[in-house]
């Protein structure tokens, strides 16, 4: 889990990073959207796999994330 959390966020700086430089185009950022996505959705299977049989807690930070995930995948908001 954490290492598809810290290559979504290096995907996503990687996107910035070429948006900052103007070479970015629509593909790069559709691509890098779905790719995000799907790793997020990997994720949150693996945290409700891990910590939902227990129900939700606030107690976990990625039962937090996971809340969070599941609501609205066209944001994806990392709460540290």
């Amino acid at each position: 889990m954490l290492c598809n959390i810290q290559a979504m966020a290096l995907v996503g700086w990687r996107l910035c990073k070429l948006y900052d430089k103007g070479t970015m185009t629509l593909g790069h950022a559709s691509l890098g959207k779905l790719w995000i996505t799907l790793k997020a959705r990997e994720t949150v299977t693996l945290g409700w796999e891990l910590l939902g049989s227990n129900g939700i807690l606030a107690d976990f930070l990625v039962t937090k994330v996971c809340t969070l995930c599941s609501r609205n995948f066209n944001t994806l908001v990392l709460v540290i």
